[in-house]
């Protein structure tokens, strides 16, 4: 539904969380900043690898 009807906003730009959520901003340099931040936290977060031979 949200997609057949989305809702008007300035909000231009977003970027995952990487707790399961999403910033969003009006401004490009705002986002940036949400990059930074989101980089930041994948970096403190474990990777999990599988082996796949």
């Amino acid at each position: 539904m949200a997609a057949a009807n989305p809702t008007s906003t300035n909000h231009l730009y977003y970027v995952s969380t990487g707790k399961g959520g999403h910033h969003f901003a009006e401004e490009y340099s705002q986002h940036l900043k949400n990059i930074k931040s989101f980089k930041e936290t994948l970096s403190k977060k474990p990777v999990r690898t599988f082996r796949t031979d």
